[in-house]
This record gives structure tokens, sequence and C-alpha cells, in this order.
């Protein structure tokens, strides 16, 4: 079984007015959730390289009455590829990218670049293939691959987290 959205984003312990970016947002269900969890004091960034995914977002807030989602047509592993400011962010949220990411390293410099001092990055990714493919198999990261490429940018792991059965959770610090 999958988690929800709504069970991950507790971890994030999200206050109203806090500035989250939801990198690789797809169809947008975190950031709904945390739009509302941030109230319309704060912000979320729905960052994405897919038009068609971010139109779906903008009409989903729209539908929703969430006027605190800003819709970002970026890239993660570019530095500026957000076109955020540096340090504006509370928190960051990548759920389902990394394992698909070419610059990796790049894109953890990017996220520590727009989170501010003492903010947290909470990634989920998948801990094995629900597909079989051969290919998604050689794609994934390990938990503790994943914890090792964000300590040595300068994160500290806080916690991990039941992410549901294919995925697993961790939150990490920026120092």
């Amino acid at each position: 079984m999958f988690a929800h959205p709504k069970d991950h984003i507790e971890f994030l312990e999200l206050d109203h007015g806090m500035k989250v970016l939801d990198v690789g947002a797809g169809a947008g269900h975190h950031a709904i959730e945390i739009a509302r969890a941030v109230g319309n004091t704060g912000r979320v960034y729905a960052l994405d390289v897919q038009r068609d995914l971010l139109a779906r977002i903008t009409k989903e807030a729209a539908e929703s009455k969430l006027h605190n989602v800003d819709i970002i047509w970026g890239n993660i592993e570019k530095k500026g590829g957000t076109r955020l400011q540096d340090d504006i962010c509370d928190r960051v949220l990548v759920a389902n990218v990394m394992f698909q990411l070419d610059h990796k390293i790049d894109a953890i410099a990017e996220m520590k670049r727009v989170l501010k001092p003492a903010g947290r990055i909470m990634i989920i990714d998948w801990k094995d293939s629900i597909t079989g493919h051969s290919d998604h198999v050689k794609m994934l990261i390990s938990m503790i691959d994943m914890e090792q490429m964000f300590i040595a940018a300068g994160f500290t792991k806080e916690q991990e987290f039941d992410a549901g059965s294919h995925h697993y959770g961790i939150i990490m610090r920026k120092q």
C-alpha cells in the first residue's frame, strides 16, 4: 500500500506562513496538501519540468481555492534552476524524484541553496521496484546511499519515517 501525501507532510512539521519547495511536484498531490497546511500566509513552490503537470496543479489549486501555490517550470539539476532566491524556503520536499536525476549532487546543491539555515528536507524515494523492470531497479538509490549524499552536502539526518510499503522516507536538516 502507498502512503498518502497528507500522512507524509505531517513529518515536515509545517506551520502557517512557511515557504515550501515541492521538487518534481508532478500531479500536485503533496503541493495541494502543503498549501492547506501553510495557510494563505504561506507559499508552496511547485517545481516540475513537465508543463502539463504544472497546468494540472494550477487547475486543482484554483478549484480548491488555494491562492498560495506558485508554479515553477524549472530544472532542479541546475544552479538557479528553481528561480528562487537563496535561503527562502523553510522546507523542501523531494518525493519520487532523486532516483530519476542524472545530476543528483547538483540537485542537492540547488535544494540547499534555497533552503534556510536549519531548514529541513523530506526525501521520499523508492526502496524497491513494483514494476520489476530492470531499468527501474538500476535507478533505485538505497536509503543509506541517499543519506550519505545529503550528509556529504552539509545536511544531518533527523529521522526516518514510514513512507509506504515501496518507499522510504528521511528528514534531513541543513547545517
